[in-house]
């Protein structure tokens, strides 16, 4: 049975929020933000209504007694960030032309295979891409707008030059005006 075999359903449950993605691109421009999230929801509810309804009514009274906090949760979290996905690939765009290069997972995998340092070098990116994560989050609790902005300055100036103040004040997390201000002193 398909609903003991955990990996066929996490394979599924990927191969969904992928297409959850592609769908919402694909929508964008054509169906709100929010009605995409709604319809999105609606459907998922619908195809597994008849494969939970058994367990549905063997399962109401437990979800009866929290079913206010079940349902705080899914709109709070689940819908909310497929809404606000939906509404990042509608709004979104790249601020210059950009070329976007890409290998498929067997591409990526051959490359493992062939290419003995491949594995390396991706483990050091993906390090590298965490720590700079990791140090951009951290600047926001440890470091005041005029420090994050030196730093920005120090460590990649071009984004400074070459963006609109309110890309680089949303970047610094901090209001355009904010950083008029520090332009004007520093």
């Amino acid at each position: 049975m398909l609903s003991e075999q955990p990996y066929p359903l996490l394979c599924i449950a990927a191969l969904f929020w992928a297409g959850n993605a592609i769908v919402g691109r694909l929508a964008a421009g054509h169906i709100p933000p929010v009605t995409l999230g709604f319809l999105r929801w609606a459907l998922a509810f619908l195809v597994t209504l008849p494969v939970a309804w058994k367990h549905l009514v063997r399962d109401w009274p437990a979800i009866r007694a929290r079913f206010g906090s079940m349902v705080l949760i899914s709109v709070v979290g689940i819908s909310t960030f497929n809404t606000m996905q939906y509404w990042a690939l509608e709004y979104t765009q790249a601020l210059e032309p950009t070329t976007l290069l890409y290998i498929t997972r067997d591409e990526f995998y051959m490359l493992l295979d062939s290419i003995p340092n491949w594995e390396k070098f991706y483990r050091q990116y993906l390090e590298g891409a965490y720590v700079t994560n990791t140090n951009r989050l951290m600047s926001f609790i440890t470091q005041d707008a005029a420090e994050r902005y030196r730093q920005l300055l120090q460590e990649d100036p071009e984004i400074v030059r070459r963006l609109p103040n309110r890309i680089v004040a949303s970047y610094l997390n901090i209001s355009p005006e904010t950083l008029s201000r520090l332009k004007s002193k520093i």
